[in-house]
């Protein structure tokens, strides 16, 4: 169960307030300082229900690291219109690749993925650019 924690509330606020507007398409999480606990509110059952409607997630600059991966990908499953994903500028290691290429076959409509200033190593980079190859709708 999710841990109260102030990266984690202020992740719960974020969403819940975008989520109740709904007005654009974007729910940007970006430097909350979520890091783990953040990631896994995102996880929480509930939290992420009204969130069918966004293309586009951002959690860049947030201190996540490999271990809040999981979590992120369990958010991420739950968007059916997602088309752009931005975990750019965190602490994501080759673990958290391995996580997010098992997850990235079953987002299918994600066109667009950014991991840069990671700290993916060049095996890393290999295996997602294998994962990328067979999931042709990614092009970005």
């Amino acid at each position: 169960m999710f841990r109260e924690t102030p990266g984690g509330r202020r992740a719960l606020a974020r969403v819940k307030a975008l989520c109740e507007r709904k007005e654009g398409r974007e729910l940007d999480l970006s430097h909350c300082s979520m890091g783990y606990d953040g990631c896994r509110a995102l996880a929480t059952p509930g939290c992420m229900v009204q969130t069918q409607w966004v293309t586009k997630f951002s959690v860049a600059s947030n201190g996540i690291s490999s271990d809040g991966v999981p979590y992120i990908c369990t958010a991420l499953r739950q968007m059916y219109r997602l088309s752009e994903v931005d975990l750019s500028c965190n602490s994501i290691q080759d673990s958290g690749v391995d996580t997010l290429v098992q997850a990235l076959p079953a987002l299918r409509g994600v066109t667009k993925l950014n991991l840069s200033s990671n700290d993916i190593s060049p095996i890393g980079a290999v295996a997602l650019a294998d994962t990328l190859a067979k999931c042709q709708t990614v092009t970005e």
